[in-house]
């Protein structure tokens, strides 16, 4: 929004993310500070992406620790390991520019985890006999949007592989993603008749 497409060709995402910001705050403060304000957009993009990365690999490691049950040092080193060789087929097979692709498929991933949160408060709500129209109604909007992305996505970059490359692990990477959310889906619904029969009405 802050940045003309001329400006950003051939630019690093870390070095875009930092002149928008700069671009936006130097309106705020002042085009004289926008030195400044730059360096305060690449020092966000850093600290946004490493505590992503950080916060990914835990809580990878501590899925793995919950589904195997290897607790321990060496349970969660294995966990370690594998929660890092697992985006190794991305950057190998990356070409230059195709970070875009995938970082769709994060944007995607992040509002189907806001989707399945509302739909978790959502379910909670209902068997706690509570209104559910402010979370419900949020919770359909986001959850169609990012699945009707997701199919786009899956579709697409299926269509353009051409054989084991980024665009088919991105399709697979959307697949799964829809796989998991249909599954959360069901599970809440089938939660939802359970808290029927088992939660009283609250007077």
């Amino acid at each position: 929004m802050m940045m003309a497409q001329e400006k950003i060709e051939g630019l690093r995402p870390g070095v875009i993310y930092g002149l928008g910001i700069g671009e936006f705050l130097a309106v705020i403060i002042g085009r004289e500070n926008l030195p400044f304000a730059v360096t305060f957009g690449a020092m966000a993009f850093s600290t946004f992406v490493f505590d992503t990365l950080d916060v990914s690999a835990r809580l990878g490691r501590y899925l793995f620790q919950e589904l195997t049950g290897a607790r321990g040092r060496w349970g969660a080193l294995a966990g370690t390991i594998l929660t890092c060789v697992a985006p190794l087929p991305f950057l190998l097979l990356m070409q230059g520019g195709e970070w875009s692709k995938f970082w769709t498929l994060f944007g995607a991933s992040n509002q189907l985890l806001a989707a399945l949160t509302l739909l978790a408060v959502t379910v909670w709500l209902h068997r706690a006999r509570k209104r559910i129209a402010f979370t419900l109604l949020p919770m359909l909007f986001v959850l169609t949007i990012t699945v009707w992305a997701l199919v786009a996505m899956t579709i697409n970059n299926w269509r353009t592989s051409t054989g084991f490359d980024f665009a088919l692990l991105n399709s697979l990477g959307a697949l799964a993603l829809l796989l998991l959310a249909g599954f959360i889906v069901l599970t809440a619904l089938r939660q939802n008749q359970l808290g029927k029969r088992t939660v009283p009405v609250q007077k």
